[in-house]
This record gives structure tokens, C-alpha cells and sequence, in this order.
């Protein structure tokens, strides 16, 4: 029996382990994507928008990358798109005086436009017209650049006087107060993009949908170094026809820094600041580095790229992200970024060692303040005790000036002509 109890239990033991599997292969790293941009492909091309700004500020434009093909993918249940172009432009800002003329923030326009203006037909109530070209897809939508946090402190304190003066004693009191408050605030360089319906001044039906694309820059507040000096958009625009006339337009309204303040608008209006004029983009030809695969009909499937569209963007210099990434500190609590957003001045949450300081401070001042009432009470008792009143102090006021008042003079007697003095008295011998 026991050697029967003995092997049940080795085999409910052995029922009881979990088989050992084979633990999987680190991932293979995935290949690079042959589509994206390639630095040593980048030639600097014909200039699409040039610009002159006070401060000896300059900012330029090319048309760095021109592909056909089109937009098709299973996984959507819209058409396919024909005739699409992936373009891409490489814009400069120079700025040789970056301390006392930096560009503090900028608003870049797209816009494009067909060789006539068509109006959206009643079969097109909530899209756009076929003859017109409009914007499939662009990027950057947003992206951050580092955080930058800033500490904001400040102290609020009010003193008053309150005393009395009785000879010969005086005594005052200055009662006082203090209030100290800190709060943080995070800053970062923000870009944002967005599609807009181009308006045309000959009518609302005359308007092209997705027609315009505006990024809005800013600079960080707080390190202040102005926009990056380089960067690369990139869009898909889709035309009517694969021989479709259209023109591409491009304005630049940058804020540039002065000595005091920025620079009016009206002096960037000036015509020695306005852009020089420069041919358009010719979508008829490609430009720049090759799409593949491609097809030899339809050109390359912009739909399959190996990466996110936002990747194709250059932005040289720091890193950036398209999410937000607040740096956590040793000495501030967990909860202490809850409530804030980007850009927002968090809520009133000091340290709690900062409170325990405060809360102190402010009881030392409250036994200041007790001491120095009492200290007051007891000399105005005792000047209300060591004061004279009433009939004794008239005496004593009487007193004082009898004594400081000086004797009269003796009578003295004066003889005239017509008196004489009697003789004295003889006195018997």
C-alpha cells in the first residue's frame, strides 16, 4: 500500500508541473523604410517662395520632393483616389541676429487652385467639385518640442503702525504679515496644422472644400530660441486629371522680435519686405527622390507607405513628439501635474515642506504680534495709574508756578523838597 500511495503521489506531481515551452526569439528588426527621405538625395532646387525680413531675417521654400500615383486601400470603403501627388516643401528660417531678431512664431498657408474656377454642381452637396484639386491627407497635425518647466514665486506682505505717544513714555505696535504662493508652468514649441475650404470671392459655390492648409508656429515662451531653423512639410494633393493645370500658392506671416516688442505689421507690409516673385511648382514632372514600388500605369500607392505619414517630415535639431512628456522632479510629489494641460497654468500646490515653513513662519508672527499687545496694556496701565487728576493736579499746577514766578521788589521811600525828616529823639543824659 505504501508503495502504491508512493507512486500516486509522484504521479500527481508530475500532473501538477507545467510543461516548459521555448521561450520565443527576440524580434527581428524590421527593415528600413526605402521611401523615406534620404539626406544625401537632398539638393537644394528652384525656389518657390523668397522672402526678406527686417533684422536681416530671410525665409525660403522648395519644392524638395514631387511624386505621382494614387491613394487605394482595401481597409476603407471610400473610392480610390486618382491622380494624387505627394509634395513636399523644405522651408528656411534664417535669422543671423537670433538674440535681438529672432522669429518668435509664424503662420504658414497653402492653398491650391485649379486653371478655372468650377462650381460645386448639386450631385457634390457636401463634398467637392471634380475640376477642382484638394488636399488628401498633410503633416505635421501636431507635434511638441521639449518641455520646458518654470517655476513662478511670489511673496505678498503688509505692515501697519499703531501706537500711542504720552510723555514721558510711548509705545507702538507694528503689526505685520506675510503670504508666499508658487505655482509651475509648462511651455513648449507647438506646431498644428489644418485643412480649410479656400474661399473665392466670386460666391460660396465657388469655394473649393480641404482647398488651404494653415500651420500656426510658436516659439517656447520660456527658452525663447525662436522657431527651428529647418523643416520639411510633406501633403498628398489630388487633381481633377493627371494633365491638370493647377497652382500652388504659399504666404508666410512670420512675428519677428525687436529691440522693444515685435515688428509692426505694417512695416512687414512694406514693399521691400513683400516676397519675391518666383515661378510655381510644375506638377506635370517629378521631382526628387523616387516612391517604390511602382505601378507603370497608375504610379505609386501612397496608401501603402512603410511608415506614418507624419514620419516623412523633417524637423532637424532637438527631438520632438507628438505627444506631451512633462519631466518628473524628485521633490515634487506624483499627484502635483494632475489638472494641468499644456500651455495652462497648473492649480496652487505648494510642497508640503513649503507649507510646514509657512504654517511655522505664521505662528512666530502670531506670538510676536500676543507679545507685544500685552507689552502695550501694561504701559498704558501704568500711565493710567502714574497720571495726576482733578484738584491735585491744579495745586501741583499752581505750585509749580508760584515757585517759577519771582518775589516783588521792597518798598522804597523817596524825599522831596518841601519833607523833611524829624529829628531824633534826645535821650536824657
Amino acid at each position: 500500500m505504501s508503495f502504491t500511495s508512493f507512486q500516486n503521489e509522484r504521479v500527481l506531481d508530475s500532473r501538477s508541473l507545467t510543461p516548459i515551452r521555448n521561450t520565443p526569439s527576440a524580434k527581428e528588426k524590421e527593415p528600413p523604410d526605402p521611401n523615406m527621405a534620404n539626406p544625401r538625395l537632398t539638393i537644394n532646387r528652384a525656389l518657390v517662395y523668397e522672402r526678406r525680413l527686417p533684422g536681416d531675417a530671410y525665409i525660403t521654400a522648395y519644392a524638395q520632393r514631387l511624386q505621382h500615383g494614387y491613394y487605394s486601400s482595401a481597409a476603407v470603403s471610400d473610392e480610390d483616389a486618382e491622380h494624387v501627388d505627394f509634395l513636399a516643401l523644405a522651408f528656411t528660417f534664417h535669422s543671423p541676429h537670433t538674440i535681438t531678431h529672432r522669429i518668435k512664431s509664424a503662420t504658414i498657408s497653402v492653398s491650391v487652385r485649379g486653371n478655372r474656377d468650377l462650381s460645386s454642381p448639386k450631385s457634390y452637396p457636401y463634398g467637392y467639385p471634380p475640376g477642382n484639386p484638394r488636399f488628401l491627407m498633410h503633416a505635421p497635425h501636431l507635434i511638441y518640442g521639449t518641455v520646458s518647466p518654470e517655476t513662478m514665486e511670489w511673496t505678498f506682505s503688509l505692515a501697519g503702525s499703531l501706537g500711542i505717544s504720552e510723555l514721558p513714555v510711548s509705545a507702538s505696535v507694528i503689526p505685520s504679515g506675510s503670504f508666499n504662493g508658487r505655482y509651475k508652468r509648462y511651455e513648449m514649441m507647438r506646431i498644428q496644422g489644418s485643412a480649410r475650404t479656400l474661399k473665392n470671392p466670386a460666391g460660396r459655390e465657388f469655394d473649393i472644400e480641404a482647398g488651404k492648409i494653415v500651420w500656426s508656429m510658436e516659439e517656447n515662451n520660456v527658452q525663447r530660441s525662436g522657431l527651428p531653423r529647418e523643416f520639411t512639410f510633406v501633403m498628398l494633393i489630388q487633381k481633377p486629371t493627371a494633365n491638370s493645370k493647377i497652382s500652388l500658392s504659399i504666404d508666410v506671416d512670420p512675428v519677428i522680435d525687436a529691440m522693444i516688442g515685435s515688428y509692426p505689421s505694417l512695416m512687414l507690409k512694406l514693399p521691400e519686405y513683400q516676397p519675391l516673385p518666383r515661378r510655381g511648382v510644375n506638377f506635370q514632372q517629378e521631382v526628387g527622390q523616387r516612391f517604390e514600388p511602382v505601378d507603370p500605369v497608375r504610379g505609386f500607392n501612397f496608401a501603402e507607405l512603410g511608415s506614418m505619414f507624419d514620419e516623412y517630415i523633417a524637423m532637424p535639431g532637438r527631438k520632438f513628439s507628438r505627444q506631451i512628456q512633462i519631466p518628473t522632479e524628485a521633490d515634487i510629489p506624483d499627484n502635483h501635474f494632475q489638472g494641468t494641460y499644456p500651455g495652462q497654468y497648473g492649480p496652487l500646490n505648494p510642497i508640503p515642506y513649503q507649507q510646514q515653513l509657512q504654517t511655522h513662519n505664521l505662528a512666530l508672527q502670531n506670538n510676536s504680534l500676543s507679545l507685544q499687545n500685552n507689552l502695550l496694556q501694561t504701559t498704558l496701565q501704568n500711565l493710567w495709574i502714574t497720571q495726576p487728576r482733578g484738584e491735585e493736579t491744579q495745586s501741583r499746577l499752581r505750585q509749580a508756578k508760584a515757585k517759577a514766578t519771582p518775589p516783588p521788589d521792597p518798598p522804597t521811600l523817596t524825599l522831596t523838597q518841601h519833607q523833611q525828616l524829624p529829628p531824633p529823639p534826645k535821650h536824657p543824659q
